[in-house]
């Protein structure tokens, strides 16, 4: 049984943890809309289907509130583009207004890591679980971008907190869980595999809790099984498979050597993921710091591994890597529900190593020794990613595109005409001119496969096969790469003139608006 803290006990770790949201706050909220440094097909995607909803009722496609949205080739969960419909409401259609729910999702997620913790461990693991992951380096990338994932480990600890409310206080948080564990189920395509399997060994392990609380388990449990199957039907549909389809499955030996691949000390603490994308080259997931207290908390697992929660998180441990190692080796966003649960190990660590010490100025001491370590990884990664990765993620980003149609809407002349080796200009255009949903919808499909493509009208914007492009006959820009510009500016020199270069950060030129008079 956990002691009950006193009330001054109590304002000490809240003020504890509002210190830990803030830090949390400082790393995922300033510059949202500018860093990362670019903005990608899939957040364009996600924010002009939140502004379709928020204005039609009805995504970019004129499907009426789909729980599916298609994309780029494929269809994804739509909750995030409804999360994103106040935010667009309120802020606009731009970058900021679409990450924000990405940002307070990984902000409520440290929280509800507190939330099951403390139930579990007490307030001091607690604490330490939380801050490990306010400057996770897995955590604060990934929180800053508009990608689905991060909702998943803030509705898999919510439905798991409810659950360790029913079985300690009132049976009826086990529908609040049933709710919180459904609508995990539509959050990320990897919750497919992680939340069933993940709940099945929570019954396995906590039966006897379970099965006191009698009925109410029983019928929530039968409404998940329920959803469960009805939401199979859709998955293994040829919608629903398309994502397997785009990124293949490994091979029975593959997904061995895939899987071992995400506890592998290179990916956990030394390189991580080499996607960027999902956060800095040659920073390991967890840092070092935190690695080395992870490390220390294998010990409290062979020490206590009886104890039935530890149990329960090492299953989670075990389970997180299966859906990414699926489809490849080490990333850190189709696994991003592991991030909890290695917070955790590395707080038991730090606890347990307090423990050793055997006074109390050694524990203070031990206590600030820790705290300097982790502030000095949690600063040097906050100086390369608000300093060196704008310039050197930008390319990851497709850095230019917000600056490339405000040029191009900019015109006044005639037509846009837009080179279709430019990335996906129909996702950019309609969202940077936030175009009518009514007109957009009304459009024509694209084909899944980009590469099929030529060419596609939007009202003054032409994208086009630059090859097959005749002189015009009249003003018009046309909006080149800049391997293209070097292909045809001299050949076009007498009826061409440059009106716009769009340039990377570190200067090399990427797009070239002409205009033609």
């Amino acid at each position: 049984m956990l002691a009950t803290p006193s009330p001054l006990q109590r304002r000490a770790v809240w003020g504890c943890m509002l210190a830990v949201l803030l830090v949390a706050g400082l790393l995922r909220l300033p510059l949202l809309g500018h860093l990362p440094n670019g903005f990608f097909t899939d957040e364009a995607s996600t924010g002009y289907d939140a502004y379709a909803l928020l204005h039609t009722g009805a995504d970019q496609y004129g499907v009426r509130w789909p729980l599916f949205a298609r994309s780029v080739g494929d269809y994804n969960e739509a909750l995030y583009r409804y999360l994103a419909v106040p935010s667009v409401a309120i802020f606009g259609l731009n970058e900021f207004a679409v990450r924000l729910p990405a940002a307070l999702a990984g902000i409520l997620t440290v929280a509800l890591l507190f939330a099951v913790v403390r139930e579990q461990w007490g307030v001091r693991v607690a604490l330490w679980a939380a801050l490990l992951l306010a400057i996770s380096p897995w955590a604060v990338p990934l929180n800053r971008i508009a990608f689905r994932a991060n909702l998943l480990p803030m509705l898999f600890l919510l439905g798991h907190w409810a659950l360790l409310r029913a079985m300690s206080r009132r049976p009826a948080w086990i529908y609040a869980a049933t709710l919180a564990f459904g609508l995990a189920l539509v959050s990320y395509s990897s919750a497919r595999m992680f939340v069933p399997l993940n709940l099945l060994g929570f019954g396995l392990i906590y039966r006897r809790s379970l099965g006191a609380i009698g009925r109410p388990v029983w019928m929530a449990g039968g409404a998940f099984l329920a959803l469960l199957l009805a939401l199979s039907t859709y998955w293994f549909s040829s919608q629903g498979m398309a994502r397997a389809r785009l990124l293949g499955v490994q091979g029975h030996w593959s997904v061995v050597w895939d899987y071992l691949s995400y506890f592998d000390p290179r990916f956990l603490v030394l390189q991580g993921d080499r996607d960027l994308c999902h956060g800095l080259i040659g920073w390991g997931i967890l840092g070092p710091v935190q690695g080395g207290l992870a490390l220390a908390g294998l010990g409290r697992v062979v020490k206590d591994w009886r104890n039935p929660a530890l149990r329960m998180w090492v299953w989670w441990l075990l389970l997180y890597p299966l859906p990414a190692a699926l489809a490849g080796p080490g990333h850190s966003l189709r696994s991003i529900a592991g991030a909890p649960a290695f917070c955790l190990l590395a707080a038991l660590g730090a606890v347990g190593l307090m423990g050793l010490a055997k006074s109390r100025v050694a524990r203070v001491a031990w206590i600030a020794l820790l705290l300097v370590g982790l502030a000095q990884d949690a600063g040097r990664f906050a100086w390369q990613y608000f300093t060196d990765y704008p310039r050197s993620g930008a390319s990851a980003w497709l850095y230019g595109m917000r600056e490339l149609v405000h040029e191009q809407a900019a015109y006044s002349g005639g037509p846009i005409y837009i080179s279709n080796r430019i990335p996906v200009p129909f996702l950019f255009v309609p969202f940077y001119t936030a175009m009518s949903p009514r007109e957009y919808q009304a459009l024509p499909f694209l084909y899944d496969d980009l590469a099929k493509y030529t060419g596609y009208t939007m009202g003054r914007f032409h994208v086009i096969d630059v090859a097959k492009l005749g002189l015009p006959e009249g003003p018009c820009v046309l909006t080149l790469t800049a391997e293209e510009a070097q292909r045809y500016q001299a050949q076009w020199s007498d009826s061409w003139s440059v009106r716009h270069e769009v340039r990377h950060p570190d200067g090399h030129e990427l797009y070239v608006l002409l205009e033609h008079r």
